[in-house]
């Protein structure tokens, strides 16, 4: 079997790059932050509520649950937030988003 091509951290960290220059550049970066360091599919990014990611008082989970319905395999997967870079991500989007929309709605997409 074929392994998939992944990219380097240099190509990475130039993707970012191109990604937060643009439009919605800090919601896409935190998406490929998401992707790149939890291994979160496609599926499983579009199905994310910001209530994922925050608990009730805004601030950021440890984990997030995935519930099979959304992951490859229809499996229970646990995702860890603990790496600095995906809180930072997080956290910067989360914190213009709210600013932007002037509050969070929990259950909205994130």
């Amino acid at each position: 079997m074929k392994k998939a091509k992944t990219l380097n951290e240099p190509q990475f960290k130039n993707l970012l790059a191109i990604t937060e220059a643009g439009q919605n550049g800090l919601r896409n970066k935190a998406i490929l932050i998401l992707s790149y360091y939890c291994g979160l599919r496609a599926k499983e990014l579009a199905a994310l509520k910001i209530n994922d990611v925050l608990n009730q008082d805004e601030k950021l989970k440890n984990e997030l649950q995935l519930i099979k319905a959304y992951t490859k395999g229809e499996k229970h997967r646990t995702i860890y937030l603990t790496n600095h870079k995906v809180k930072t991500a997080l956290n910067a989007y989360l914190t213009a988003r709210k600013e932007k929309e002037k509050g969070l709605r929990l259950t909205a997409p994130l």
